[in-house]
Order: structure tokens, then C-alpha cells, then sequence
């Protein structure tokens, strides 16, 4: 049997009608104090071996269970009762009803854990490609084809029993011994480390795991990048041998049809009209497989049709692009077919995303696409990322095809409406452009090492100097959307112009906004919000007023809405501090008004105030009126990123609250820290930065990068004011771990700025992050 070092102990009494039931109960409950005793985790049950089969016949997890059973101690005879029991169970329409279960509880799984076996925190246990998966294998067979064949033993590690069976050739045999025991490894290293039953391979503990399996590296970014490549590696292996299995299934026909019906159907292989390919129990695969391996553009073409028609491909079909890539070259990625084909996939496809999933899962799209192949299972170290480098990839590509679909114009009416507009060649630019957008991760600067692995692969394609710049144009600038939207004064026309200036056209601007919202949403759940794409949406219509030579709206200082600080001044009447929080449930943010009297420090109390609250700044933008007063206009969600106080009113009377004392000079500077920092946001290292840039007279802007705390803006606000800065506005992105805070100040001191002196007060705020993380 299997047992990881702390997994639950399942045991089985079983009594006859004839055992005596005061005896049973005796020894049944000394045994299992016994083992409480010892510390061990026991789940039970006690039974007649007619029970067990009762109620196995209703709960395949019980029958399961029961395939699993091991002899301990006591008489055999009931044990063996179960055994025979369970072999009279085995009958053709069982057999189909057990795999049907099987499998539908492995997709209900699969859900739940993220449907993806590329998560960067993968469940070992349960997640797709992980141990679970290998074990419903050997139930399946064990209960299909019982438990012993030819004499060998039927175990998860047995593989000549595999072969014997036919469900696995010798080659995958071996390919599952040894994915089982690198799973094996992984998992009881797991419980060793955590010192409990643990599945979850948390960023906390990969880098400890990654040296304990024998990575080396020293610094633990690239062992944990190098040990969890080797793991993802192995799922996708899992991936290929589940489907292996599932072919010997499917071609088993009394598995597939009720007794006699096949007598009525037509035959189970059929002709296609695309040559070189058959329907083989409703599913696409190769005529002649022998054929593939010099007509490689089959493999292409396999993909193409699956898409086009919406067709699951045959396991054997994989297993043949499997034996065959191997074989793939430079002339066939240069092959102007293979390209025509190629755009066929991406453009004609009903889901793109699917395909090259399964293309990327038999290796071909990394071999055909070196470039792609460099970030096929690449990590990233971050908190930021829910998935591998290429399942992001292929998920932004999916979120594309959803927006020319139109199942996103709810949310993103703007993307959704002028992609309907663009002909194939621009489909083509962007699709390709998706596709290599982050394959410079592979070598270190993801933008500028992106395009050159861009350019280097459109033109191995075949395509124009034109559209390869296009495409390089837009991997190389694919962040600069989102910082400009999330990082920058949009309400500034010199932003504006800079950002036109650097997309240089509207169809640039349009292919860049496309891009920018399907790689946020790609990046794992939760991380689009209405409010980001507020801001999109905002820099959209400005840059595209910039673009078509229109003048921009001319604005108060870093304000944005003038109208705003009149409705806060007619509402304060005669208060001297007024302070307002209101949902915008339309863009998930909370707005916070505070109009009260100038001072220093003010900005820095109120940003502490609010991190007091619990509450998170997004963004903040002050206005100095000729009174004297000072309106500021904080934007605020919750850790969460959706809008403060969303499901608790009383959350944003506690906000104005605090922040009405903060504005009378009342902010003590206590912010709550405990248990904020959590240990897997400790193992995710932070570089700290800071990036002074002078603008006109006393004005810049001051870009810092550091370990997010609650209290972070605070202590920054609090350096700058004590050296004399005035914030104007403020803007803040939040990436896993790391907050990246920009300020826009006016110096306000009568000597020279003293540069040094402020760069080291910030480095001790930032320090003071990187201990809390310690």
C-alpha cells in the first residue's frame, strides 16, 4: 500500500451476522484508541461483507475504497467474503457505469482546483496531473480488469500488470513509474516539511522542497523555477498517460455500449473528407499514423480540424504527435504552409485557447514555436500570477477569442466593439502578438528580450517587415497600458501626450487596449475589477483625442473633476473638515471626500488614517482651493480589490470616521500589523526601488517599489512631508507582495532639495516592510 507520512488511516472491521457484537465493539474500540493514542489520523467503519457491497452499489467512493482493500489481521474468511463479493460486481454495464463516475468525480475535481494543471500553487493530491489522477488509473483497471492478470499483481506501481493489460505500451509504463514516484517524492517531502498533511505546494514551501529533491541552485528563484519546471513537466505526463488509458478504454466496445446496441449503429471508423483523417469513435485521428512522420504538416493539420470542427481528437492521434515532434526542424518551421496552417488554428478556430492547450500539452506548439517552447512550464515566483508562463499565455488567448466573440461586451463594451471591426490581418497581428507577448521571461526583460525573440520568429514565418515590427512594437510595449493607467496622473494631459506619442496611431492604440485587458484578466482569477478597467477606459478616450489632433480638457492641477470639490464645498457648508465615503458600485470602488483646512502632514495622517480602517488606496488626487482648503479625493478598495464597505455599511462609517480625525489633527500613527504579512508572502523576495524624476520647476514624480504592509503609504507620505513635498496625487498597484507607490510632489522648501537625505528616510520605510517580512 501508499501512505504519505501523515495521511488519514482508513480501516474496515468486519463482522459476520454471526459474530458476537459486544466482542466486535470491544476489540474494535480498543484498536482505535490504541491508535488515537498514538497520534494517528483514523477514519472507520465496522461492516458485514453483505454491507459492504450494499452500500458500495450507491457510493462509488466505498467501491473505491473496497479496491483498495488490504488483509490486516483476524479471521480471512470475511476479507475473502468482500474479495468475492466485489469480483461478482464486475459486470459489462458496472464496468461502464464505474468509469463513467470516475471520471465525471475527476472533472468535478479538476474544477475545483483551478481546471489547469499549470497553477503555480499546485494541489499535489488532487490537482490536475497530480497523484489523484494516477491513482483513478489504476482503480479504473483494477476494477475493469480485476485484480490480478497472468499472475501479476495489480498495484500503482505494477507496471508489467499495466502492460500485460494493454493499457499502457512499455515506454508509458515506465513514463508512470516514474511520474508516480517524483509525485511520491514531492508529497511526502511536503508532510515531512510542513509536519502535517499538507497537499497545497505553497510559494512558503517550494524553495526548501526544491533543495531537499536535489536542485542546487543557490539563489532560490532558480531553484524553485527549475524544480517546479520539472514538476509541471511531470503533470503534463500524467495528462499524456490518462489519455493512453482512456484510448484502450474507448476502443474496449463493451466498456462504450450497452449489451447488443452495437449491432445497430454504424461503424465505430468512418471517413472524413480532409485527407489523411478518420472519425474513430466520434473522435478525429490520423488514417494511416505510419504517414505522419514524413508528412509532418498532418500533425498542423490535426490541430486545424479539431478546431474548426469542434472534434475531439483520439489518444492515439496524440500519441502519434508525441513520437513524432522530435522530428520537427528549421525548414518545417519555415515551411509557408505550415504557417498558412498555423493561422488557421488561431483564427478559424472555435476555441484557439483549447487548441493550443492541447497542442502545447503534446509539446508540438514549443516545438514548432522555439520561442514559446523557452516559457513552456516556466514559473513565476510571485503572488502576482496564477499560473506557468504558458498557461497564461494560452488563457490571455482564450480571453481574446471570448472579446471577438462578443461573450465579454458586458464587461469591456470598448475592447468588445472595435475588435468587431478589424480584418484577418490585424486578427493575425494581435493573435500572434498574444502569443509571444511574455516570451521573454525565458531570458530576463520580458519586453525588450520579447521582441527581439518576436521579430526573430516573424520572420521565420515569413511574415512582412511591417507586421513584424507591429508585432514587436506590441510585445515590447505590452505593460505600458497598464502602468500609464495604473501608475500615472491620467487626468494630466502631459501624460496623455507622452503615452499618445509612444503608440503613434489609433489602430496601435486599439491593438494595445485589446492586449492590455485580456492579459490583466489572464493573469488568475480575481485580479480584473471594474475599477482598472475604468482606467483603461479613461486613457483610451483621452489618448485617442491626443491621436486624432483634438486639444485636451484642460485641468485643474492633478484634480480631474472640478465639479466634485463644489459639491464637497456646498455640502460642508460652513464645517471646517468634512469628510464623505461613497460606493461607486459601477467601476467596485469606494470614493472618499475629505475637504478640511491645509496643513503638513495631512496627506500622510489621512493615508495612515485609512490604512487604519482596513482600507486600501488605489489612487488619490488633491486640490488646493483659493480658500485656503484642501479637497482631497481618495479612491479605496478593500484587500480583496473590490470597492471598501462593500457588504458592511458600518466598515464606512468606521472609515469616515477615522479619517474625520485624521483631518482634525487627531491620527495617533497606530496602524495594525499583526498576522498581515503571511508566510507565503514572505517567501516571494521583493527588490526595492526608488526613481526620482524632476519636471517643471519643483515638480516630480517619485516611483517606489517595495514589500506592500498596511502602513506602507503612510510611512512614504510622512518622509516626503517632513522633506518638504507637497503630494499632489498619488497612485498605487499592488502585485502579490510588492506595492509600487507613485507620487507626483511639488517641492515646497526654501533651500535645495536634499536628494540623498530623502532617498535614505524612504529606504528606512522601505526596510521596515522588508523586516516585517523577515
Amino acid at each position: 500500500g501508499e501512505m504519505a507520512p501523515f495521511s488519514d488511516l482508513d480501516l474496515l472491521f468486519l463482522c459476520t451476522p454471526k459474530s458476537d457484537k459486544a466482542k466486535c465493539a470491544k476489540v474494535t474500540e480498543y484498536i482505535l484508541y490504541l491508535l488515537w493514542d498514538m497520534g494517528l489520523k483514523v477514519g472507520y467503519a465496522t461492516r458485514s461483507p453483505a454491507q459492504c457491497l450494499e452500500i458500495a452499489r450507491d457510493d462509488e467512493t466505498v467501491l473505491t475504497a473496497l479496491l483498495d482493500l488490504r488483509y490486516l489481521a483476524g479471521a480471512k474468511d470475511p476479507a475473502a467474503r468482500v474479495v468475492a463479493l466485489l469480483a461478482k460486481e464486475r459486470t459489462r454495464a458496472k464496468k461502464r457505469r464505474y468509469i463513467a463516475a470516475k471520471l465525471a468525480a475527476r472533472d468535478r475535481r479538476h474544477d475545483q482546483e483551478g481546471n489547469s494543471r499549470y497553477v503555480i500553487e499546485p494541489n499535489v493530491k488532487e490537482g490536475k496531473g497530480g497523484l489523484r489522477d494516477l491513482h483513478e488509473l489504476y482503480w479504473i483497471a483494477r476494477f475493469v480488469y480485476g485484480g490480478k492478470r497472468k499472475g501479476a499483481p495489480l498495484t500503482p506501481h505494477g507496471v508489467a500488470s499495466y502492460m500485460k493489460l494493454g493499457l499502457l505500451n512499455k515506454r508509458a509504463a515506465e513514463r508512470f513509474e516514474q511520474a508516480a514516484e517524483f509525485l511520491w517524492a514531492v508529497r511526502i517531502h511536503l508532510h515531512l516539511l510542513s509536519g502535517r498533511a499538507v497537499e497545497i505546494l505553497s510559494f512558503d514551501k517550494q524553495a526548501e522542497l526544491a533543495r531537499r529533491m536535489g536542485y542546487t541552485q543557490e539563489a532560490p528563484e532558480k531553484r524553485v523555477e527549475s524544480f517546479m519546471h520539472s514538476y509541471f513537466n511531470t503533470t503534463r505526463e500524467v495528462g499524456a498517460l490518462t489519455r493512453m488509458a482512456c484510448a484502450k478504454l474507448e476502443a474496449d466496445s463493451e466498456l462504450l455500449l450497452p449489451q447488443g446496441l452495437d449491432r445497430f449503429l454504424p461503424t465505430v471508423r468512418r471517413g472524413l473528407k480532409e485527407p489523411g483523417f478518420v472519425l474513430d469513435h466520434g473522435r478525429l485521428n490520423f488514417s494511416q499514423p505510419g504517414r505522419v512522420k514524413k508528412q509532418k504538416l498532418l500533425m498542423l493539420n490535426l490541430f486545424r480540424i479539431a478546431g474548426a470542427r469542434n472534434l475531439d481528437i483520439h489518444p492515439n492521434a496524440y500519441q502519434t504527435v508525441l513520437n513524432t515532434i522530435s522530428g520537427i526542424d528549421d525548414r518545417f518551421r519555415k515551411d509557408g504552409q505550415a504557417f498558412s496552417i498555423f493561422k488557421k488554428i488561431l483564427l478559424d478556430s472555435e476555441a484557439p485557447g483549447a487548441i493550443l492547450r492541447l497542442m502545447n500539452e503534446t509539446g508540438l506548439l514549443g516545438a514548432y514555436l522555439p520561442e514559446f517552447g523557452g516559457i513552456v512550464g516556466r514559473t513565476q515566483f510571485n503572488m502576482h500570477h496564477a499560473y506557468t508562463v504558458d498557461e497564461h499565455t494560452i488563457t490571455l488567448v482564450s480571453f481574446l477569442n471570448d472579446l471577438e466573440r462578443g461573450e465579454l461586451e458586458r464587461e469591456h463594451p470598448l475592447a468588445s466593439g472595435f475588435i468587431t471591426e478589424w480584418d484577418r490581418r490585424t486578427r493575425m497581428l494581435v493573435y500572434l502578438a498574444c502569443l509571444f507577448h511574455d516570451v521573454g521571461k525565458a531570458e530576463g526583460d520580458q519586453c525588450a528580450d520579447g521582441a527581439r525573440l518576436a521579430t526573430q520568429a516573424c520572420l521565420r514565418l515569413g511574415l512582412s517587415h511591417a507586421d513584424t515590427e507591429t508585432i514587436s512594437w506590441l510585445v515590447r510595449t505590452h505593460l505600458l497600458m497598464s502602468e500609464t493607467a495604473q501608475r500615472r496622473d491620467i487626468s494630466d494631459p502631459e501624460t496623455i501626450k507622452t503615452f499618445a506619442r509612444a503608440v503613434g496611431s489609433l489602430k496601435r492604440l486599439q491593438m494595445l487596449t485589446a492586449l492590455t485587458v485580456v492579459d490583466i484578466r489572464a493573469v488568475g482569477p480575481g485580479i480584473w475589477n471594474d475599477w482598472k478597467g475604468e482606467l483603461l477606459r479613461q486613457l483610451y478616450y483621452s489618448a485617442r483625442t491626443s491621436l486624432m489632433g483634438m486639444e485636451l480638457e484642460t485641468r485643474p492641477q492633478s484634480f480631474g473633476d472640478e465639479s466634485a470639490y463644489e459639491r464637497a464645498r456646498e455640502k460642508a457648508k460652513r464645517k471646517t473638515h468634512y469628510v464623505k465615503a461613497k460606493l461607486n458600485r459601477n467601476n467596485d470602488i469606494t470614493e472618499l471626500w475629505v475637504l478640511t483646512r491645509d496643513r503638513p502632514h495631512l496627506f500622510a495622517d489621512l493615508a495612515g488614517a485609512i490604512a487604519s480602517a482596513g482600507a486600501s488606496i488605489v489612487s488619490a488626487k488633491l486640490h488646493t482651493a483659493e480658500d485656503g482648503r484642501v479637497f482631497n479625493r481618495f479612491y479605496v478598495q478593500n484587500p480583496e480589490g473590490r470597492a471598501f464597505g462593500r457588504l458592511n455599511k458600518n466598515r464606512l462609517k468606521d472609515l469616515e470616521a477615522r479619517t474625520l480625525a485624521a483631518a482634525r489633527g487627531e491620527f495617533s500613527g497606530d496602524i495594525p500589523q499583526t498576522n498581515l504579512i503571511s508566510r507565503r508572502a514572505r517567501a516571494i523576495p521583493v527588490h526595492p526601488r526608488i526613481s526620482i524624476e524632476r519636471q517643471t520647476g519643483p515638480d516630480m514624480m517619485i516611483e517606489i517599489t517595495a514589500r506592500d504592509r498596511p502602513g506602507l503609504l503612510y510611512g512614504l507620505a510622512s518622509v516626503l512631508a517632513d522633506h518638504d513635498l507637497s503630494v499632489r496625487s498619488a497612485h498605487i498597484e499592488v502585485l502579490g507582495p510588492k506595492a509600487i507607490d507613485v507620487f507626483y510632489c511639488s517641492y515646497e522648501g526654501e533651500s535645495e532639495l536634499r536628494e540623498q537625505s530623502l532617498r535614505s528616510a524612504l529606504l528606512g520605510v522601505m526596510e521596515m516592510s522588508a523586516q516585517g517580512a523577515a
